[in-house]
């Protein structure tokens, strides 16, 4: 038996090992610096989604979202294949094209506020990152305009329903303010050229409980008695002038 090529494999073994630990430990410190911008990124991007929200033409304000999309979000990476729950650029955009005249937008956001909450970063693969998010969206509102809050592109009331369970339809004449809780989207992040990408994303779970009518009927009868009374005012005038 030669000792000395047994010893020497043993030391190779332990450099090995040692250097093994210190690049993963380097690793992770790296990541736990990089950890504020990716926090950075997600809330700026959410922040972002709120601004282009409030654009009244329903169009301008799609066409405004795409743009939002295309600067955080980066294409092409095959890490959600076999993944169905897990929505890449290309599923995110899906129907775009058409969800104006699919959903047929009324109204618009007179306000939508969004207040970002627990952010949860962990390391994926060999140069990504997986965050748990949390946010609640504040939202005022006219008729039943376009929601760049989730996942799908839809109209605000695709998904609310009354106490007995018919989806709720809004007149575009009332105004509503609405509350979202999303409390577990999962975001896949990539750094790119220095800066994180979104990559991929899934799971907007939310509470919807706090939808509340602003206008009242009451209101609006009043309204319609004063406009009926400035008409008559009008017409009285004009008789008057003659």
């Amino acid at each position: 038996m030669n000792i000395r090529r047994i010893n020497r494999g043993i030391a190779l073994g332990c450099v090995l090992a040692v250097g093994t630990v210190s690049y993963v430990v380097y690793d992770h410190k790296q990541f736990s610096k990089g950890q504020d911008d990716i926090k950075s990124t997600i809330e700026q991007y959410l922040h972002d989604i709120s601004t282009v929200q409030v654009i009244k033409d329903q169009q301008k304000s799609l066409d405004a979202y795409k743009n939002v999309v295309d600067k955080y979000w980066i294409s092409g990476n095959d890490w959600f294949n076999e993944d169905a729950n897990v929505f890449d650029k290309s599923g995110l955009m899906d129907g775009w094209d058409t969800v104006i005249k699919d959903w047929n937008p009324t109204g618009y956001f007179e306000k939508c506020e969004i207040k970002t909450g627990d952010i949860s970063i962990s390391k994926y693969g060999n140069d990504g990152a997986y965050a748990v998010v949390a946010y609640d969206v504040y939202s005022e509102f006219y008729g039943s305009p376009l929601d760049f809050s989730g996942g799908y592109v839809t109209t605000v009331n695709s998904d609310t329903y009354d106490n007995n369970g018919d989806r709720i339809i809004y007149d575009v004449s009332d105004k509503y303010k609405n509350t979202k809780e999303y409390f577990s989207t999962e975001f896949y992040l990539e750094k790119v050229d220095g800066s994180w990408r979104i990559v991929g994303a899934a799971g907007w779970w939310y509470n919807n409980n706090n939808l509340q009518k602003l206008t009242s009927d009451e209101s609006k009868a009043v309204d319609d008695k004063t406009e009926d009374s400035a008409t008559d005012s009008d017409k009285k005038a004009g008789v008057e002038n003659e």
